[in-house]
């Protein structure tokens, strides 16, 4: 996880891609302005999202950005702590539509999707951050899904190939946000993405339970 200064409103900008610092004209912000950046873990590049210019798009209105957001208060999407925004990685898994995806318009049934990002994050948890589901039941944890929000853009048909693309967003006390993109190969089209919150619980009762300071420290890369 690496923590990047926040800068005045009018003056955000992604970190470069040769060493990851923010970049800015303007002099040096008054607001909690940090004295040192946090050194990226060893032989671990900045991503690619980390690349693309500026941090806000669109303004005004609702500010768009590639940067996951955590802890801290909100300002428009953004989760900023002491002046600082911190940044989880953005991971992929590759899948392709199933012949049972398709409804009667031909196309991906609309809950089909967020069947994709949960295949995807099952893969993830274990591929990328070495702790799957099993064991968070071995545990004698689970996640359970609270609340989840998709936008659609365009629809994928049968045969179709897509990547998608998860990170966590930000952490509560017991549970996280998980963000997601799909995107149709080959082209790199966007599909739809969105979010979804979901809250550890201990199986044998069901009822949520604090998030330990392990399992956090594992998925905050």
């Amino acid at each position: 996880m690496r923590y990047v200064p926040v800068l005045p409103f009018a003056s955000f900008f992604y970190p470069s891609a040769t060493n990851c610092a923010a970049t800015s004209s303007v002099p040096t912000p008054r607001l909690n302005a940090p004295r040192e950046i946090a050194p990226d873990p060893p032989n671990q590049a900045c991503a690619g999202s980390l690349t693309h210019p500026p941090l806000f798009r669109n303004l005004p209105g609702s500010i768009k950005t590639h940067h996951p957001r955590v802890a801290g208060w909100t300002l428009r999407g953004f989760r900023v702590q002491h002046g600082l925004v911190n940044v989880y990685a953005k991971f992929e898994t590759e899948l392709a539509v199933r012949p049972d995806d398709i409804d009667l318009y031909q196309h991906v049934h609309s809950t089909r999707y967020l069947d994709y990002v949960l295949a995807a994050r099952f893969d993830q948890m274990e591929r990328c951050y070495g702790m799957s589901m099993q064991a968070f039941a071995a545990l004698g944890l689970g996640w359970f899904m609270t609340a989840a929000s998709i936008q659609y853009k365009r629809p994928l048909g049968w045969g179709d190939r897509m990547v998608v693309r998860t990170w966590i967003e930000h952490f509560t006390e017991t549970g996280c946000r998980v963000a997601f993109e799909i995107e149709k190969q080959p082209t790199g089209k966007r599909v739809c993405d969105g979010h979804c919150d979901y809250t550890l619980v201990t199986l044998a009762t069901g009822r949520a339970t604090v998030l330990p300071d392990d399992i956090k420290g594992k998925y905050s890369i």
